[in-house]
């Protein structure tokens, strides 16, 4: 047995020593027995864990003295067993315990032991602290019914037999006491322990705490009290289906619906089929691609309700489970009264539309007006040289023209439907339609316009409608003032530098303001009907927009960042027909004392109020707007030459107006005498110039009897 342990023979083995055949410390291990036996010359056992040629053994190990006639020990007897197996089960079973007790003692739960007559015998930690004690000791050879509340004691007892009999008890929920008398609620499993016999020798339990969870369920039980008020306490008809499209919820305004639409069954519990068999099959193939997609469903409807049209938006709403629809919450709104709301709304949007519109035409009007008036004044004045009055009338018939294509351009707006095209060149008409639209604006406009632009075939009023709708959509973009940048040139598309547009010559026009911006989210949506992000605005002008450039079989997209501005392309095919460049347009006409500044932004006019006064023996000077006012205000006063009035225009496209102007003068100046003068009249500056600091006001177009007694006026009044 040894010799085959050590992996050897007994010969190999007879006359060698043992640190031949084992490791270092078994060796010396080894060593230190035989040492001790002789010394001692008594026998010694042990149980040690042995190397053996590779293999790790668990040994038992009796080690005798043999001694000689005079009682000296002579040699050691060593008997050794392999005991590896017994050491395995022992270590299994002491684990097994230990695991067990651990267990016992780690469980989130109480667990007590009580003998039959329901004295505890054993109990962990959890049930000491439970039952309010410090150590487990202190509940043992108690009276486990003791530990339950007098109101649950009877059921406890009745409990217990029951477990006699069963076997066991499961989910009993009692109210239990406390150390300090207080109580807690707890849900109890009972089981029977039996002995070899198969015979009951006591009881083990299992306690949780399920205070907290009760408080849970009572708030559960008050949320959804809670919840069924607020469901059936909204006005829109709410109703729940689940998978089978079988109707598990509904609310009260759900049922007057159905009752107004003459179904008077109850609805829960049955498939949508089967509660509304009038329905088309498109409106379950709805709630089928509800449930496939997983996205929310917004339709509209219109149904006859009480011999009227009704307007209802029906949502239909995923709910989920785990990521899987589950059930489809659809909710039912009467929307009639916003539809009307909208429609009333969309007409008012118009009106205020053209009202800006007519504003700005007559803004414009007026200062046409103002020029050809001025200019006939001048004419008019005695003594004037015959070559001074053809250049004043001249210039008021120059004055006329453009009144009349001011008037072209708004018939051009006017028009719609199918595109009367004719060969164009796009400079002049491209700079008309945008000096229109930008009537009473405080915008400017930088254009700049590719020399040699290639002629287009298109509908010119279509066309300015076109540019009239993106200019007016980038000056809504910029209520404070800005500046918007026009670039037109010409390009050549190729199916590499572009997927969506058909190759070929083309005239692209951008537009780009610094305005607020499209959000991306919308970015897709500008061109859809009444679709508008505006609180003022229709929502048709893109739409319109776009259809135009489809029907000239053109392109137009746009490029926006929110907080930077944006930037619309426009792409017109251009025409391979020559046209010849129009010729240059005829030419159309083109005693009191004191210092007058004159401002306006149109340099007609302040030529022709500078002239007008000048001959009337008023020293005067212009400026186009407000910051050269202010400039050249403050050099005369340091000049101690200052001006005696100051008559201010309140519009001035892309510069400082009127309002603004007069505000910084008052701090300079408190005494300045100021005129405000505009062509538009609904300006609340000019019905109540005087809290806004001015000393009169002037309307366009005027006179130069009416400018020059408000001028006595003043310069009279000290």
């Amino acid at each position: 047995f040894g010799a085959r342990y050590l992996g050897s023979t007994p010969k190999q083995i007879i006359g060698k020593q043992q640190k031949k055949f084992f490791p270092p410390k078994t060796a010396k291990l080894q060593q230190q027995m035989r040492e001790k036996v002789i010394r001692s010359g008594k026998p010694l056992e042990n149980e040690n864990m042995i190397s053996f040629y590779k293999k790790d053994l668990w040994i038992h190990t009796k080690l005798s003295p043999i001694k000689d006639g005079k009682g000296r020990v002579r040699a050691v007897l060593g008997i050794s067993r392999d005991i590896t197996d017994r050491k395995k089960v022992e270590l299994e079973l002491i684990e097994s315990k230990d695991l067990y007790q651990s267990m016992v003692e780690t469980s989130p739960d109480s667990v007590t032991v009580t003998d039959l007559e329901g004295k505890l015998i054993m109990a962990n930690q959890r049930a000491a602290d439970l039952h309010g004690c410090k150590d487990p000791r202190e509940l043992i050879g108690k009276d486990a019914f003791l530990l339950i509340a007098p109101k649950d004691l009877k059921l406890a007892e009745i409990n217990a037999r029951k477990t006699l009999e069963q076997g066991g008890i499961r989910n009993v929920e009692y109210t239990f006491l406390k150390k300090d008398g207080s109580t807690f609620l707890g849900e109890i499993n009972t089981s029977v322990i039996l002995d070899a016999r198969n015979c009951p020798k006591g009881f083990i339990g299992i306690v949780r705490d399920i205070t907290d969870r009760k408080k849970a369920e009572e708030v559960i039980i008050e949320s959804e009290k809670q919840y069924r008020t607020t469901i059936n306490s909204i006005s829109d008809a709410i109703h729940v289906v689940n998978e089978e499209l079988r109707i598990i919820l509904i609310n009260n305004s759900f049922l007057r619906w159905s009752k107004k639409i003459g179904l008077k069954t109850d609805l829960l519990g049955k498939k949508l089929k089967q509660a509304f068999p009038f329905l088309p099959e498109t409106v379950f193939k709805e709630y089928e691609h509800t449930f496939r997609t997983k996205s929310p469903l917004v339709t509209e409807e219109t149904n006859k309700i009480e011999e009227k049209d009704v307007i209802t938006e029906i949502m239909k709403i995923p709910i989920f489970e785990k990521n899987k629809v589950v059930r489809i919450l659809t909710i039912i709104r009467d929307i009639t009264d916003r539809r009307k709301t909208e429609a009333e709304l969309i007409k008012t949007q118009k009106l205020e539309s053209l009202g800006i519109l007519a504003g700005g035409i007559a803004h414009d009007f007026n200062n046409i007006l103002t020029s050809i008036l001025g200019n006939i004044n001048v004419a008019r004045m005695e003594g004037q040289p015959i070559k001074e009055i053809q250049e004043s009338l001249e210039k008021a018939e120059k004055a006329v023209f453009i009144a009349k294509d001011l008037t072209q351009q708004l018939l051009t707006f006017s028009k719609g439907g199918e595109p009367i095209k004719k060969l164009l060149l796009l400079p002049e008409l491209l700079k008309d339609s945008i000096n229109f639209a930008l009537s009473g604006s405080n915008i400017k406009c930088e254009c700049k316009i590719e020399e040699n632009l290639l002629p287009i075939e298109a509908d010119e009023a279509q066309f300015s409608q076109v540019i009239n709708n993106l200019m007016i959509n980038s000056i809504q973009a910029m209520p404070g003032g800005g500046k918007i940048k026009v670039k037109a040139e010409n390009i050549i598309i190729t199916k590499e530098s572009s997927s969506n547009i058909k190759p070929g010559r083309y005239i692209m026009i951008s537009l780009a303001d610094s305005g607020t911006g499209i959000p991306k989210k919308y970015l897709d949506k500008i061109f859809d009907p009444y679709f508008t992000t505006k609180l003022k605005g229709s929502g048709l002008g893109l739409t319109i927009t776009y259809s135009i450039i489809k029907k000239h079989e053109g392109y137009i997209k746009a490029e926006s960042r929110s907080g930077i501005g944006t930037t619309f392309y426009l792409f017109l095919p251009a025409s391979t027909q020559k046209i010849k460049k129009p010729g240059n347009r005829d030419k159309t006409m083109a005693g009191s004392t004191g210092k007058i500044l004159f401002m306006d932004d149109e340099p007609a006019i302040r030529d022709n109020i500078a002239q007008s006064l000048s001959s009337m023996g008023y020293e005067v000077q212009t400026t186009r707007d407000g910051s050269e006012t202010i400039e050249l205000y403050k050099k005369a006063l340091k000049e101690k030459k200052p001006f005696d009035v100051l008559i201010i225009d309140l519009t001035i496209p892309g510069g400082m107006g009127g309002k603004e102007t007069i505000q910084k003068l008052l701090k300079i100046d408190p005494k300045v005498k100021a005129v405000v003068s505009s062509g538009y009249s609904q300006n609340p500056v000019m019905a109540q110039y005087i809290e806004y600091g001015f000393k009169d006001v002037i309307t366009k177009p005027y006179r130069i009897t009416i400018i020059n007694s408000i001028l006595q006026k003043l310069l009279n009044s000290g």
